[in-house]
């Protein structure tokens, strides 16, 4: 070979390194899955291969009433997040940072190696975007539940942040950290962090909310109306206590709806403003044993309290009200009046009857005691190592509930 070729080749080799450098970085199906015969990974769409295999695999538990996690794969929004954000792909390779879908199983290949490279190459078109009208309950919230809380959430705690927490989102957003974090910026952690950044509609929303919005050290959060029922500090952990306990109505029983989170509550029959046409009240209070709520028969029923505080929360709209500037009285502690109140809303369901779960009794002052005094519910409730996590089927309690208890139990669990 002459030197002009020689000198030609060593050109072109260095005209198509950077190129080369920068295809090799790209992670491709065949670097994660290897190709199989029989599967057109060539000519995919989302009508012919991607829904398909959505609807056979995922629609059973994110559609509509059963949206699992807050997350509704029919709905373009909904899908358009969780592929941006790389929780669709991480949850179907079943990644370590995710979770594993399908549950207890895996996706055919050619099924998977579609879908990753349908959603490779997919780049989804914003529509309008209204950064004006900007509200945390109706447009910052869904946007942290859809691409931030399936790392930080009060389960995960990535970084030791749960941003179910309206608190730790104000300390977040007031320190710069949020904003610096989904746009990228030098010196933050890109989130989502294996995602595509958030679109430009998110991100105006996001600043919108926090230019309107006065941080305070330390937060505050939304003050909370006395007068007012919150569904989500009020109401969530009644049913999730009552009602979804395991195989009842938490998703798993295929003749009992979900009654885990607000929008399938709100599917069984809701009336705002209507208590007495509405199915979620009328099986609390109906006459009929084999109709009535909680099931099955010998559970007990609900406090006339929080049957009561279902009617109220009914006649007021049956809204999705968040709050968190609650006064927190940690001096004047009594059983009845602060310990029980918490112990009915969290507690009761599961720890009651006839077959309390983990064989923990916590139905009155008594067996409530001896829970306290063998260190089962503090440990619970504080997430101490060595104890199960309480709740079982919701979020921890929160830190003033938490500190109330630890009063009452270091005062000598009184009575009264």
């Amino acid at each position: 070979m002459n030197k002009k070729a020689i000198y030609s080749l060593l050109i072109t080799m260095a005209l198509l390194w950077p190129l080369y450098f920068t295809l090799s970085c790209r992670h491709h199906p065949d670097e994660i899955i290897p190709p199989v015969s029989e599967c057109d990974t060539v000519n995919i769409t989302y009508t012919g291969d991607v829904l398909p295999v959505l609807q056979a695999y995922c629609y059973g538990c994110h559609t509509g009433s059963n949206s699992s996690g807050g997350i509704d794969l029919s709905n373009p929004d909904h899908l358009r997040a969780v592929v941006n954000n790389g929780r669709l792909t991480g949850s179907l390779l079943h990644n370590t940072d995710y979770t594993a879908m399908p549950q207890g199983a895996t996706l055919p290949v050619c099924d998977l190696r579609k879908i990753l490279l349908w959603a490779q190459d997919t780049l989804f078109p914003e529509g309008a975007c209204d950064s004006l009208n900007v509200s945390f309950a109706g447009n910052i919230r869904p946007i942290l539940q859809l691409n931030c809380e399936g790392c930080h959430s009060s389960v995960k705690q990535a970084g030791g942040l749960n941003l179910s927490d309206y608190s730790t989102v104000v300390m977040i957003a007031g320190n710069g950290q949020l904003i610096g974090s989904v746009e990228h910026a030098s010196g933050y952690s890109p989130m989502p962090k294996n995602g595509k950044q958030l679109s430009d509609c998110d991100i105006a929303r996001i600043r919108k909310w926090m230019s309107d919005t006065t941080f305070v050290n330390p937060p505050e959060g939304i003050p909370c109306d006395p007068d007012t029922v919150y569904f989500e500090k009020d109401l969530l952990p009644i049913f999730l206590s009552a009602c979804a306990k395991s195989g009842c109505h938490d998703g798993t029983n295929n003749e009992a709806p979900r009654l885990s989170d607000y929008a399938s509550i709100m599917n069984e029959g809701v009336k705002p403003g209507n208590p007495g046409g509405s199915k979620i009240y009328e099986v609390l209070v109906t006459n009929e044993t084999d109709d009535r709520m909680p099931y099955p028969p010998g559970s007990p029923p609900l406090p006339d309290s929080q049957i009561a505080m279902i009617y109220k929360w009914i006649m007021q709209g049956a809204q999705d009200l968040h709050c968190d500037n609650q006064p927190c009285d940690t001096t004047s502690v009594t059983f009845s009046g602060t310990i029980w109140p918490v112990i009915q809303n969290n507690c009761f369901g599961c720890h009651s009857g006839s077959n309390p779960g983990g064989g923990v009794l916590l139905q009155d002052y008594s067996t409530v005691k001896a829970a306290a005094q063998s260190g089962k519910l503090y440990g619970s409730i504080a997430y101490l190592n060595g104890y199960v996590r309480m709740p079982k089927n919701g979020s921890q309690l929160s830190q003033c509930s938490i500190r109330q208890v630890k009063k009452w139990i270091d005062g000598g669990m009184p009575a009264k």
